[in-house]
């Protein structure tokens, strides 16, 4: 368990030129093997191949094995045990990073692996999961952050399942909350969007309703220029 890794000889500094050193190595080399000996959340054991840190714990209820794998395209991946983190176990986590070389995900690190192809495999319940664990991280997605890495991508889901970046190069607004009538224009997904949080949240984004005079500007009179409208 997350107790006994942190008693073995892991303090690079104690073993750098003594009689020790070998027990210091042997550890290491056992732990960087196939062997499934490091502690996973779910109570199973892992190798350190499939082995990840969650730089924030939100990430493990946000991302489960089947998740992790299909983004960072290895088989059975796995989040280790939630109590490795810097302020219970900083010389073990310490440990993991740098010699054993497990990556530590952080959500900026989850959010500049985030593709397309990878949104379009989750539901609608783990969307409006996602859109709240977004609130409130505005360095992810805000304006005014330089390079906020989902700023341009396709992680707005609309009707029909379809997902586009939220602005284009130029500031315009790529969807629309639904409002209370159907639009002609793009809306988010109203199962979605109507949770509170994630209304919120999408509203914090800089997504409206779609105004009214806008949209016949839009769709109604262009009609009416080509003839198409008696």
């Amino acid at each position: 368990d997350v107790a006994f890794l942190d008693v073995l000889p892991i303090r690079k500094d104690d073993f750098q030129d003594n009689k020790f050193r070998p027990i210091y190595e042997a550890v290491l080399n056992k732990l960087k093997s196939d062997e499934k000996l490091l502690p996973a959340n779910d109570g199973s054991h892992i190798s350190a191949n499939q082995a990840f840190l969650a730089g924030v714990k939100d990430l493990i209820g946000l991302l489960n094995s089947k998740q992790l794998s299909l983004l960072f395209g290895k088989q059975d991946c796995q989040w280790l045990n939630s109590n490795i983190t810097q302020d219970k176990t900083p010389e073990l986590r310490k440990y993991l990073i740098e010699e054993i070389k497990i990556q530590d995900i952080t959500p900026e690190r989850f959010a500049n692996q985030f593709i397309e192809e990878f949104i379009k495999e989750q539901d609608d319940k783990w969307i409006i999961i996602f859109y709240i664990f977004l609130k409130g991280r505005r360095g992810l997605w805000g304006k005014s952050y330089y390079n906020a890495p989902l700023r341009n991508k396709p992680f707005i889901r609309l009707e029909k399942d379809i997902h586009v970046v939220p602005f284009n190069s130029s500031g315009t607004p790529q969807a629309y909350l639904p409002g209370n009538s159907n639009s002609a224009f793009p809306t988010v997904k109203k199962v979605i969007a109507d949770d509170k949080e994630v209304r919120e949240f999408l509203k914090e984004l800089g997504l409206t309703e779609p105004d009214l005079i806008a949209e016949v500007i839009e769709f109604v009179l262009p009609k009416y220029q080509n003839g198409m409208c008696q």
